[in-house]
């Protein structure tokens, strides 16, 4: 999974960085609650189909990024051999993104050990998800995505003394990847103290805790992310209210570097700094202000970079729906103009929109939300 350069192709867990953010998310807990299925009833605008869509204005937002940390582990994506494919010490949130194909001659699966520090540890799992083994990377991406969102248990709990480690449930144990398989698996855990994470990939029959101990750690491919990035959660809110019967088009862009910066990091095992191309683990959580006036709008994803398999969560006023991107087929951009657009939703307008989105392994950036009015655009 990459970054490619836009084209014309279509709960105490909480700890914001600045005083604003508290509020943008006490704002984003009250349009929270779970209803029925978004746009009931309101027909879909015709998917765009012209160069208006696809040279859509930028809607202008403001944007931040909060709570805890990211472990991206995706490089090397084809591992050559057994060993660490990623660690560092970290504690408070943490969200661990997985995505690695078996470049080996041999079966082998993926893990994550814990290794504690010098005092007794609790670490709560609070969610996770795992996809594959599967030898396209887009089924994997999509499920893992859907798998996250859609995770509904109560935390597991983990307790280490010190210097214990362990093998974190990841719901990995089982997925034995033959040659040219792909894993993918998102974890959120927090840890009261630093704990040391490694990544590892590893023969089935080998205790992973014990691996741990001796295992090489391997170098980055040079083209994939891996690295420690500060945040896993990006807030995106528009600057005004997007108007259904003024605005006709309006374009809100992803992952693409330039009007989404790309977060910035270190890779723990080789001490340079890394960058995560493309975002991957990040979820955006996007706001939508509608101007309160009747008039329908349909909400469009439109992939810049070719392939995208995934997910997002439409939440309009007390609904909320998990919404496959796209629904009819694994994924979208790979053909001429019906390939370029997915649906996410749409509804009368009237009440604040969030959508949640994150990319989804396997998947390539950027990706752009288009915003169209229904009674204008079709």
């Amino acid at each position: 999974m990459q970054a490619k350069s836009s084209c014309h192709r279509f709960s105490d867990l909480v700890r914001p960085a600045a005083g604003l953010l508290w509020l943008m998310l006490a704002v984003v807990l009250g349009c929270l609650a779970v209803g029925g299925a978004a746009a009931a009833g309101i027909k879909p605008a015709p998917e765009p189909k012209n160069d208006a869509a696809l040279q859509a204005a930028e809607l202008p937002a403001f944007s931040a990024d909060y709570q805890g940390t990211l472990l991206l582990s995706n490089s090397p994506e084809s591992v050559p051999r057994s060993g660490v494919l990623y660690r560092d010490t970290v504690g408070g949130f943490v969200r661990i993104f997985i995505h690695h194909l078996n470049d080996t001659p041999f079966e082998q699966r993926l893990a994550v050990v814990l290794e504690n520090g010098a005092k007794d540890n609790r670490i709560e799992v609070l969610r996770r998800a795992a996809a594959g083994p599967d030898p396209n990377p887009l089924v994997t991406g999509k499920q893992a995505q859907g798998m996250y969102f859609s995770y509904n248990q109560p935390p597991a709990v983990v307790e280490l003394g010190t210097g214990q480690s362990a093998e974190l449930d990841c719901q990995l144990s089982d997925k034995i990847m033959a040659t040219g398989d792909v894993v993918t698996a998102v974890v959120d855990f927090y840890a009261a103290s630093p704990v040391t994470v490694r990544v590892m990939m590893l023969r089935p029959h080998v205790s992973a805790d014990k691996f741990a101990v001796v295992a090489d750690e391997l170098s980055g491919d040079g083209r994939h992310p891996r690295g420690t990035f500060p945040g896993t959660e990006r807030i995106m809110n528009l600057k005004q209210v997007f108007v259904a019967s003024k605005v006709m088009l309006g374009g809100i862009t992803l992952g693409d570097g330039m009007l989404d910066s790309f977060q910035r990091g270190y890779d723990a095992v080789s001490g340079q700094p890394a960058v995560n191309h493309g975002n991957y683990g990040l979820n955006y959580n996007i706001f939508i202000p509608t101007a309160d006036n009747g008039e329908r709008f349909t909400v469009y994803a439109n992939a810049r970079g070719s392939h995208f398999a995934g997910y997002c969560v439409w939440r309009y006023g007390d609904e909320r729906q998990i919404v496959p991107l796209p629904r009819e087929q694994l994924s979208f951009g790979d053909s001429p103009w019906s390939g370029y657009f997915a649906l996410a939703g749409a509804e009368t307008s009237g009440r604040p929109l969030w959508l949640t989105m994150s990319p989804p392994g396997g998947s390539n950036m950027p990706v752009r939300l288009i915003l169209v009015y229904n009674g204008r655009f079709g």
